[in-house]
């Protein structure tokens, strides 16, 4: 029996992680990286979208920004 080497995404919230993909693709960078996804980032993605986000959806957006920022920030801390 195989087993999984991470758990199975959770459906019902694929769409707050198609939501993270789309903010993504506009991030901008330092020079010395990938910028956070700012408030005002959300805030006009959002009223371009007329899409009006739950306060947990946005936590839910900025953990896995944040996530992302970190896993980048590990990976050039072993360079």
């Amino acid at each position: 029996m195989d087993i999984p080497l991470e758990p199975p995404f959770p459906e019902p919230l694929r769409y707050v992680w198609e939501w993270y993909q789309e903010l993504a693709r506009g991030r901008g960078s330092s020079g010395f990286g990938p910028n956070p996804i700012s408030w005002l980032d959300v805030l006009a993605w959002s009223g371009l979208m007329d899409m009006r986000l739950e306060r947990w959806e946005l936590r839910a957006l900025r953990l896995l920004d944040l996530s992302y920022l970190l896993a980048i920030a590990e990976k050039e801390s072993e360079l």
